[in-house]
């Protein structure tokens, strides 16, 4: 069914002091009629451009969120996928990683919590940790990339707009997406990194994600909402882990959210980390 806003939590009570915030959601995307047939495996969503803004976790199966049963993953579309799998991407051997921060304490702020909080897990997955204000290069083509930043959005409560650091660096989503062209795994702990919009023009969508695709990325993972350094705290390592064990990232990534879910149950937390691209894509 066609919907009139394109922001999931536009229809969703993402409210965290709402103790019954877990069932309101369900409740909105009940009258929705956001239902999906019998799932029991890992199962990718490829939903036309008026469902896209829906994360593929908050669809309903059995009457609950479906990314809290089983691993889900959404694609822009299937001549997306079929044009992936005909490329197989060759592994470089190269994992990189950027949290635009300071050294100063008098200047850490919420990058600088992530980056204590992701800094050991990103090293002891083989993951070069950049601090600068500038993206390094070796983000563009690498088999994994960790970007850690500030995400806005437009004036208006719609469309991804900048990256930004601490201080004063901005850079636009395009900007940002040429700096990562050609990289395997994508993970953007940014606020509203994987939000998706529908484009007024067409019947697109638009995104930081849907840009990186669009760059040769593989698999974007990343948050439609506000990002809380605590889910990036308790995902990042079980994901990591399930994913060098040789897992695809589909797999990795509900085992991640698997781990927030026994700190949260409400899905701005324990569903906040959404995959689009080939959720196939291994290490």
């Amino acid at each position: 069914r066609e919907l009139s806003t394109a922001y999931p939590a536009g229809y969703v009570n993402m409210d965290v002091r709402d103790p019954n915030g877990l069932v309101e959601v369900e409740r909105t995307l009940e009258r929705m009629g956001l239902h999906l047939a019998r799932v029991e495996r890992p199962s990718l969503l490829i939903s036309t451009a008026e469902l896209q803004p829906i994360p593929a976790n908050l669809f309903l199966l059995n009457g609950v969120l479906a990314g809290t049963q089983c691993a889900m993953a959404s694609a822009p579309s299937l001549t997306w996928l079929r044009s992936a799998h005909a490329h197989p991407r060759v592994a470089r051997g190269v994992r990189a990683a950027w949290i635009p921060t300071t050294d100063s304490p008098e200047e850490q702020g919420a990058l600088g919590v992530l980056r204590s909080a992701a800094e050991e897990p990103l090293r002891a997955h083989g993951l070069e940790l950049s601090c600068e204000a500038l993206a390094p290069r070796s983000l563009a083509g690498a088999d994994l990339a960790f970007i850690g930043a500030h995400g806005g959005i437009s004036p208006e409560g719609m469309f991804f707009r900048v990256v930004a650091d601490e201080r004063s660096a901005r850079f636009s989503a395009r900007e940002l997406a040429s700096r990562v062209a050609g990289a395997g795994v994508v993970i953007l702990a940014i606020c509203n990194g994987g939000r998706v919009d529908r484009n007024p023009l067409a019947r697109a969508t638009v995104g930081l994600a849907r840009l990186l695709l669009d760059h040769g990325c593989r698999a974007v993972i990343a948050s439609p909402w506000s990002l809380d350094v605590s889910v990036i705290q308790r995902w990042l390592p079980a994901f990591l882990s399930r994913f060098d064990a040789g897992a695809p990232v589909i797999e990795a990534i509900h085992a991640g959210n698997q781990a927030v879910m026994r700190f949260s149950h409400h899905p701005f937390y324990s569903l906040a980390m959404n995959v689009v691209g080939d959720p196939w894509a291994t290490r």
